[in-house]
């Protein structure tokens, strides 16, 4: 993987308190991160200026329930920056709301130091995260909706393609899955585009989704 020993993390959140505490419980990971902190989404996109980041850590309610523009605003301007929201809500709609938007992570308010760390540090360095709660959720959501519906055929993949969607779906960056085939980033790029025309999937999670649903990964993958 191309990320820093030592993550770097971005802590967006309107609470002075909450940020000061985000720094202090970050403070204490092993290895301990370097934090920088915004208190809205504009005051974010501003530090980008000075650097990047591995992951965003952004208060549930700037994702899920203010408009959409601000905040895929600041995603573009943060490409490679990955998105974990905490603390969120404890609402489907809140979860739904950012799996939908593209987050990589969603750890509820009442969570365990531990397990924010753990998020945090599992973000960070390329992969998913969602706390047992928002994941349950948000299955139950995903059973709703893929009732009846009828998932494009996974024949429709080159068998490269598959390898790509494979290692998608576990949450590896573009960087790692081209090291992990031996090609080049673009090729994997071309492959993710292909991937997401084809069988119409937009956010990580979808990708996790159709690779569970079609057995690519999991226990027997």
């Amino acid at each position: 993987m191309s990320r820093s020993v030592q993550p770097r993390v971005l802590v967006i959140n309107r609470s002075p308190v909450c940020r000061a505490g985000l720094v202090e419980l970050l403070s204490q990971g092993r290895p301990s991160p370097t934090v920088s902190c915004a208190t809205d989404l504009g005051e974010a996109r501003a530090l980008l200026s000075n650097g990047t980041f591995d992951v965003a850590v952004i208060e549930g309610r700037l994702v899920c329930d203010e408009g959409a523009a601000e905040f895929l605003e600041f995603c573009r301007a943060a490409a490679g920056c990955a998105v974990m929201v905490f603390p969120g809500q404890a609402t489907q709609a809140a979860i739904v709301r950012a799996v939908q938007r593209g987050v990589h992570g969603y750890v509820l308010t009442d969570a365990p130091c531990e397990l924010v760390r753990a998020a945090v540090a599992a973000v960070a360095s390329g992969g998913l995260y969602f706390c047992p709660e928002a994941t349950r959720l948000a299955l139950a959501d995903y059973v709703k909706r893929v009732r009846g519906r009828q998932f494009a055929n996974l024949s429709c993949l080159t068998p490269r393609e598959q390898d790509v969607l494979r290692l998608l779906a576990r949450g590896y960056p573009n960087k790692q899955v081209a090291d992990v085939l031996g090609i080049g980033i673009r090729t994997v790029e071309t492959h993710r585009e292909r991937i997401r025309r084809k069988l119409d999937l937009n956010t990580p999670v979808d990708f996790a989704l159709y690779a569970l649903h079609f057995g690519l990964i999991g226990d027997q993958a």
